[in-house]
């Protein structure tokens, strides 16, 4: 019971890490689900793979300045969820990626630095008929999303929107 209480407080603390960094609303439809849901999510899954997942991320992603945010919310008319990111100087939130809630379990957040990255596909890995960028040079912080025992994938700012490059499959 007691390491549920801290894992509980862990992921409320992840889920508000770095604060509120923008204003605006969630898109309709769309909402942040408490630690209390999330742990019911993990139970109904029956397998989790990740007890020390972070379902929200800050950082300044798009070199302005000003800290970003990515987030995970919840759609209760689809019963589906996303990945979205909050760039400060909008306020707008713009979808990633989506997957089913259920996934909720083997998905984790971080921020991955500045630098050089070589894809998944420049070591022949992934979709022969998919571009492939040889190497991936990142100016400002990444999004990076883990699917636990499957992929990794960065979101990046490109200069004028958010590109991603999967790293790893």
């Amino acid at each position: 019971m007691q390491t549920l209480r801290f894992w509980i407080l862990g992921i409320s603390m992840a889920m508000m890490a770095g604060g509120p960094a923008v204003a605006g609303s969630a898109p309709d439809g769309w909402t942040a689900l408490n630690a209390a849901q999330i742990e019911r999510l993990r139970q109904e899954a029956k397998t989790c793979a990740n007890p020390n997942q972070t379902l929200a991320v800050s950082a300044d992603f798009d070199g302005d300045g000003r800290k970003d945010r990515a987030t995970f919310l919840f759609n209760n008319r689809t019963g589906g969820m996303g990945l979205f990111v909050i760039r400060a100087a909008t306020g707008r939130y713009r979808q990633l990626m989506s997957a089913k809630r259920e996934d909720v379990c083997n998905l984790n957040l971080g921020v991955e630095p500045t630098g050089s990255y070589e894809p998944a596909c420049s070591r022949g890995l992934g979709d022969d008929a998919a571009p492939c960028r040889k190497t991936l040079v990142t100016r400002w912080p990444a999004i990076g999303l883990t699917h636990v025992e499957a992929s990794w994938t960065i979101y990046f700012w490109d200069g004028r929107k958010f590109d991603r490059q999967t790293l790893s499959d």
